[in-house]
C-alpha cells in the first residue's frame, strides 16, 4: 500500500520535472523544422484552411456611407507536414511560435472592406505551431465592411451585414477555405448602444476572374437598431408636429397669427424631412416609410396654407359684399350639415331706440342696392322703393339665394370649422396608418 502510494509521487515528480520547458530543446526544435523549409512552397497540393470569426463588437453602421465597421480577429487553422517533431525527444515540448517570415501563410483580403484593400495580418504577428504540424493565426483587427442598408422600416429596422473572406493569388484548387465551426465566436462580445446582435451565420461560395475560381467564405451578421431613443428624438416630435397643423383652423383671424403659424409648422416640418434626408443613404433602391409619412404631413400643411389665405380673403371683404354662389351653395347644402353648424346668437347691448335706428339703415341699405340692381337689369316686377316686401326675380337662375343667412364671416368660419374636423381626422388615420405599417412590416421583415 506504502509502496504504490511512493510510485505514484515519484511518477508525479518525474511528469513535472518533464514538463518544465527547456530553451536549448525549444531551439534545437528550431532548428529541426526550419532546416532546408521554404516559406514560398505551400505544404501540400490543396491546403484546406479552416476559419473562425471571433466578433469583440460592431463599433458603428454608418446607414448613409452604407458600412460597417466591427472589431475581432480571425483564427486560422491549417496543417504543414514539414513542421512536425516528436515531443519525446525534446522535453515534452508541444509548441513552438515562428514569426510570419518563416513560414508559408496563405494570402488572404476581406474582399468587400471600404478602406484600402490589404492582405490579413503583420509581419510582427507570431504562428502556434504544434508538433503534428497544426498551424495557428489569429490576426486581429477592425473590419470596415459594405453593408447594403434598407431603409424602408426607419429606425425599426434589421440589417443584414457581413464579412466575406477570399484567398488571395491561391486558385480554389491550390487553396481551399473553410469554416472551423458553425457560429461566429461571440464568447467575448461587447454589446453596442444603437445595435443588437440578433443572430449569425455562415456561408461559402467562389469567386471567378479570368476563368479560374478562388475559395471564399461569408461571415454574416444580423443587427436590429435600438428604436428608444428614436421614438422620443424623431417619432413623437414629428407626431406632435402633424397635430399641430389642425389647430391652424382654430386660430381666430383678427389675432393676425394665423399664416405666421401654419409656415411655421410648415418650415418645423420641412427642417424634420432634411434631418431625416441627410440620414439616409442616397439611393432609390429603398424609400423610407417615415419619409413617406413626413412627405404626407407636408402636404397636408401646405394644403393647409392655402386654404388659410382664401378664408382670410374672405374674412377681410368689406361688411355687405355677397357671398359668391357656389360658395353660398357649398355651405348651405353641405358644410353646414357635416359640421351641424350653428351662427352663434349676438346680444345687443343697445336700447331700444338705437335698435330701431339700425333697423332703419339697414332697410335704406338695401333698398339703395335694389335700386342699382333695377338700374343695371329690367326686373318683372315693378320696384316700390317704399315696399319692405321687395323680390327681385333673376330669370337665369330661379333660386334666388340674395337671403343667405351666412355673410363673409360666417362662411370663412364653417370652412375653417369643417377643415379642422377634416384635418384632425386625417392626421388621426395617416399617423394610425404609419404606426401599423410600420410595425407589422418590420416585423415580417425579420
Amino acid at each position: 500500500m506504502h509502496i504504490s502510494r511512493i510510485s505514484i509521487l515519484i511518477l508525479s515528480c518525474l511528469g513535472c520535472v518533464r514538463a518544465v520547458f527547456n530553451t536549448t530543446l525549444a531551439n534545437d526544435i528550431h532548428t529541426a523544422v526550419m532546416t532546408n523549409y521554404n516559406y514560398l512552397v505551400r505544404p501540400s497540393a490543396t491546403v484546406t484552411v479552416r476559419a473562425e470569426l471571433s466578433v469583440l463588437t460592431i463599433n458603428d453602421v454608418d446607414i448613409r456611407a452604407q458600412k460597417m465597421s466591427s472589431s475581432g480577429w480571425i483564427s486560422f487553422y491549417w496543417t504543414d507536414s514539414r513542421l512536425t517533431w516528436t515531443p519525446a525527444s525534446y522535453g515534452d515540448i508541444e509548441y513552438i511560435y515562428l514569426a510570419a517570415s518563416k513560414i508559408w501563410k496563405p494570402e488572404l483580403v476581406v474582399d468587400n472592406t471600404v478602406g484600402e484593400i490589404e492582405t490579413l495580418g503583420s509581419s510582427d504577428l507570431l504562428f502556434r505551431v504544434k508538433y503534428t504540424g497544426e498551424v495557428k493565426w489569429d490576426p486581429p483587427g477592425v473590419y470596415e465592411t459594405q453593408c447594403e442598408i434598407d431603409i424602408t422600416w426607419y429606425p425599426f429596422d434589421k440589417q443584414k451585414c457581413s464579412i466575406e473572406l477570399t484567398s488571395w493569388g491561391f486558385i480554389s484548387n491550390h487553396v481551399t477555405l473553410e469554416h472551423h465551426v458553425t457560429y461566429v465566436n461571440i464568447e467575448d462580445y461587447e454589446s453596442n448602444g444603437e445595435w443588437n446582435l440578433l443572430s449569425t451565420e455562415l456561408s461559402s461560395s467562389t469567386l471567378t476572374e479570368e476563368g479560374e475560381t478562388f475559395s471564399q467564405l461569408v461571415f454574416s451578421m444580423e443587427i436590429q437598431r435600438r428604436s428608444g431613443y428614436y421614438i422620443l428624438n424623431v417619432i413623437f416630435p414629428i407626431t406632435l408636429v402633424a397635430v399641430l397643423t389642425t389647430v391652424t383652423f382654430l386660430l381666430p383671424a383678427d389675432s393676425g397669427e394665423k399664416i405666421s403659424y401654419i409656415l411655421t409648422i410648415l418650415l418645423a416640418l420641412a427642417v424634420l424631412l432634411t434631418i431625416i434626408a441627410d440620414a439616409m443613404p442616397t439611393t432609390s433602391l429603398h424609400t423610407s416609410v417615415l419619409g413617406v409619412y413626413l412627405s404626407v404631413t407636408l402636404s397636408y400643411a401646405m394644403i393647409a396654407i392655402v386654404i388659410t389665405v382664401l378664408t382670410l380673403r374672405l374674412q377681410v371683404k368689406p361688411e355687405g359684399t355677397k357671398v359668391p354662389r357656389w360658395l353660398q351653395k357649398l355651405c348651405t347644402s353641405c358644410l353646414v350639415k357635416i359640421i351641424c353648424y350653428k351662427k352663434d346668437d349676438v346680444v345687443e347691448l343697445n336700447t331700444k331706440d338705437n335698435q330701431e335706428t339700425e333697423d332703419i339703415k339697414k332697410e335704406t341699405n338695401i333698398k339703395k342696392i335694389m335700386k342699382e340692381k333695377l338700374k343695371r337689369k329690367p326686373v318683372t316686377s315693378a320696384w316700390n322703393p317704399d315696399d319692405d316686401t321687395v323680390k327681385e326675380v333673376d330669370e337665369e337662375n330661379p333660386t334666388d339665394f340674395d337671403d343667405c343667412p351666412y355673410n363673409n364671416k360666417d362662411v370663412a368660419e364653417i370652412i375653417d370649422r369643417f377643415f379642422f374636423y377634416l384635418y384632425a381626422v386625417l392626421n388621426l388615420l395617416t399617423t394610425a396608418a404609419f404606426m401599423i405599417v410600420l410595425g407589422v412590416g418590420s416585423a415580417q421583415a425579420s
